[in-house]
Order: C-alpha cells, then structure tokens, then sequence
C-alpha cells in the first residue's frame, strides 16, 4: 500500500488544520453494532432489581406512606421500584424534576393552590383528583406530576398554565419506562461522536412505542419536550444526593 503525503498538510495554518481533522473525523461512520442497537431498541420491563441497578438504589426515592388515595398498580410500583429523587432535563428550555413528594404523605393538587379571594369550587374537586408525586421546575414556572385517581394516568399539572393539564403517559409503568428510555437515550448521546441526523426521531419513535396516548396530542408533556431538543442541546440526567 502506497503512503500518504502529509507534508502538504503540515505546512498549513493549525487552524485550517484543525477543520480539515473535523471534516475527516465527521466522514468516519459510527460502527454498525452501534447503529444496529439504535434501532433495534425496545423498552423492557421492568422490576426492582434491574430498575435500581440501572439508576442506583441510592439515587431511587421511594413512597414512604400507605395510601389508599393512589390506584394500586401505582402504588405497588411507587413502593417497590421507586422514582428518582432528582432529574435535570439539560435542553433550550431546562428542566429539574424533583420526585421528593414520596417521602411525605401523598396530597391532591388542589392543596398546593393558594386560592386568595378566588376560590373555584368545581375546580377545586377536579384538582383533588390529582395526587402529587413530583415537581417540574423551569422558567415557565412551577409544575407538579400527578397520579389522577380514577385512571391511574400521571399528568403535568400547573393551574397557571395554558392548558393546566397535560397527559404525560397513560399509566406510572409507562412514565416509569418513558423516564428510563429518556435517560438511556441520553447516555447513547453522550458516546456518539457525530449525532446520527435520526437521533432526535429515534427518541420520539421509542417514546411512542411504550405510549401512543402521550402523543395524542403536541400539548402533552414528551411532546412538547422532544420539540425543545437540537443537536446541540437537549438530554437528561440523574443527580445525586449532592447535586
């Protein structure tokens, strides 16, 4: 095999030497096992054991109360599996969820509003339906993640928003494995040395298969946040205790 020149390439500026190893390096395909496993993903189920070895007992947050307000497949799952105690959504619009609701009784939404002068008794019925088990903190304010009582569905709620309440996914088991595919996706992200131009719709495709109902509509809550995704921006992470 013949060699190659570099000389000519030497003699250039480090900056145009620079962008000519970008240009190189971005041309070099990513293996195929790794793309192979991108899409043949799918999510798996899930039990105690493999849902703290994927996040770490120590980063789960467990319901810590007997209550009989919550569906029992959601509260099975809050007491043997667990949340995360805390996630960060690293985006265009940043995010920190907080799951420290489950160490304390569990309280209707409706208890969190502070009425003032005007108080909605209708409204205030409807919002006792829902069962806080978590906040979402970012710059349009502050919302709560509830288990709404009758369906067992976990929406995001935020009286002061338009509209109040959105689907986030139809049951805790799919949020739960919506929340793990988000994170995994993210650590793929993070071993990617260009991110494949599909990436972004890969997500979204894994999230649909779990729950076609989260995206019924672009105002529900995976939506809304996969359009706040680029390819520089846009993943998630779980902290630790001292983050």
């Amino acid at each position: 095999m013949a060699e190659i020149d570099l000389s000519s390439i030497s003699a250039l500026p480090v900056e145009e030497r620079i962008k000519l190893a970008q240009a190189i390096w971005n041309t070099i395909p990513e293996p195929a096992a790794e793309r192979t496993a991108a899409r043949s993903w799918n999510a798996g189920e899930i039990d105690a054991a493999s849902w703290a070895a994927f996040f770490g007992k120590e980063a789960l947050l467990y319901l810590h109360h007997v209550d009989d307000q919550l569906p029992y497949e959601a509260h099975r799952f809050l007491q043997t599996c667990g949340l995360p105690k805390s996630m960060l959504f690293e985006g265009n619009h940043e995010q920190s969820i907080s799951f420290a609701p489950l160490a304390d009784p569990i309280v209707g939404y409706n208890s969190l509003i502070g009425w003032g002068i005007f108080f909605d008794s209708e409204l205030d019925a409807r919002m006792s339906q829902q069962l806080v088990i978590g906040h979402v903190n970012s710059e349009a304010g502050v919302a709560s993640f509830c288990v709404e009582k009758t369906t067992g569905a976990v929406n995001l709620v935020n009286i002061a928003a338009i509209p109040p309440q959105t689907l986030a996914n139809s049951s805790i088991l799919q949020f739960a494995q919506s929340l793990q595919t988000a994170v995994e996706w993210s650590r793929q992200r993070e071993e990617y040395r260009t991110i494949p131009a599909d990436f972004i719709a890969q997500l979204e495709d894994r999230l649909r298969s779990i729950d076609r109902n989260a995206f019924a509509s672009a105002d529900n809550y995976w939506p809304s946040v996969i359009r706040t995704i680029d390819h520089r921006q846009g993943m998630w992470r779980v902290l630790g205790g001292g983050e």
